[in-house]
């Protein structure tokens, strides 16, 4: 019993390998080299002159972030010259026809409204819709809702995206 015991309460042993005592690893061949000739080194003429080093091509490394970075810049200003919200404008033609809508643009141009909006064709298959105005409340689509009304007697005030100039 007293011999089974002291089997069962040995602790854990160490196992020794002599494989790890010989392990190198040569990794000179991916180190990079220079060239002491390789750096531009500024010289003297015997005039005192500095002479400049030469002029080398460099090229952008592989994966260089200029690019996508420019893309992202040239991006981010577009977006900042405009942005869209819901708001409201004025649709004062819908229809299959686009002589008619750009007859109803020519109409709306020749009115003297004292509104600065310029009317805005856009084509929703199969109509043709002519939209006036970019407001973001109500009572300011009424204004000229009510000046044009007598023109366009098919006018309408929609609520939808509209384009807010940030910049002018």
């Amino acid at each position: 019993m007293i011999l089974l015991a002291s089997v069962s309460c040995k602790t854990t042993s160490t196992v020794s390998n002599s494989q790890n005592t010989n392990f190198s690893d040569d990794v000179s061949s991916f180190r990079i080299k220079f060239n002491p000739t390789d750096t531009p080194v500024q010289t003297v003429n015997p005039n005192n002159n500095a002479v400049k080093p030469p002029v080398t091509n460099l090229q952008e490394p592989i994966g260089s972030m200029k690019v996508p970075l420019d893309t992202l810049l040239g991006q981010i200003a577009e977006s900042n010259k405009s942005f869209s919200v819901k708001g409201y404008r004025i649709q004062i033609y819908s229809g299959l026809d686009r002589k008619e809508a750009e007859k109803a643009m020519a109409d709306f141009n020749n009115l003297r409204t004292g509104s600065e909006d310029r009317p805005e064709l856009e084509y929703v298959q199969p109509n043709f819709k002519v939209k006036v105005g970019n407001y973001l409340e109500k009572p300011k689509a009424y204004e000229l809702y009510y000046k044009i009304k007598g023109v366009f007697p098919s006018a309408s005030i929609i609520y939808e995206k509209i384009k807010i100039p940030r910049y002018k």
